[in-house]
Parts: C-alpha cells; structure tokens; sequence
C-alpha cells in the first residue's frame, strides 16, 4: 500500500507526463493547446482517480474502466455527474466483456485518442483487446502505469 504522500507525488508526476508526452492537453505556458476527444482509463478509479478526474476538467470525454461499483460513484460523485464521464464498471480479465463495453463506447464517442492504464498483475492481455477493440485511431497515445 502506498502512503498518502507517495500517492500524492505519483498524482502529480502523473498530470506532469501527461501534459510533456502528449503535449497536447490543457494550458501550457498560458497557451490553450488542442484538446483531445476521447480518452481511456483503465484502473481510473483507484490510483488514476486524479488523472480521469483531470482529463475531464481539461475539456476531453474520458472513458473509466473500473472494477468495484463503490470506487466508480466516488469517481462518479467527485466528477459531478459529468456527461464528459463514461463510467463503465467492467473486469478488463473478462475479456468478451471488455471488449463489448469499448467498442460500445467508441460507437458513441469515436475511438480513443488516448489510453492511460493501471493493470494489476501480470495479466497483460487487457491492453491487447484494448487495442484490438479501437478503431485505430492512428494517433491515440498509449501511456501504461
């Protein structure tokens, strides 16, 4: 388990990486960048809370994969019932699953031009029906934690 302070440093570098590696969201230097579309969290309820939080208040659409129904209302709550928010309560380890609830909410909100993740484990394969299940979004980011 993480401290309070180790998991505030880790919020920060997060938004931080965010902002350097894209290079496209929010306010730079007072400059407003061009704004993403639609952006997938997976595990953005718990150590990503922060970032799908923030990504939302950047102007962009965020697509939260999350596995307890507790986690994602208090995602849901802290982001005021935001229509920017798509929570999808969903075990990326049940890929048939996954995959439905991500090409579900590509069919309405268009492909992802950015995955953020936080997988637990080894199990790996969630990122492939991920990136099996977008559109293929030439551009989207992929930005594993």
């Amino acid at each position: 388990m993480y401290t309070k302070e180790e998991q505030d440093n880790f919020r920060k570098l997060a938004r931080l990486f965010i902002l350097n590696h894209l290079g496209i969201v929010g306010n730079v230097n007072g400059r407003k960048k061009e704004t993403m579309k639609h952006c997938l969290v997976i595990g953005g309820t718990g150590m990503l809370k922060d970032v799908s939080l923030w990504l939302i208040q950047q102007g962009n659409h965020v697509t939260v994969i999350g596995r307890q129904q507790k986690k994602m209302q208090n995602l849901i709550n802290e982001a005021n019932y935001s229509l920017k928010l798509s929570p999808l309560l969903v075990d990326y380890t049940n890929y048939n699953s996954f995959r439905t609830a991500l090409i579900e909410s590509q069919e309405t909100h268009g492909s992802f031009d950015c995955v953020i993740a936080w997988l637990h484990g080894s199990d790996i394969r969630g990122l492939g029906v991920a990136f099996s299940s977008n559109s293929y979004h030439e551009e989207c980011d992929f930005i594993p934690y």
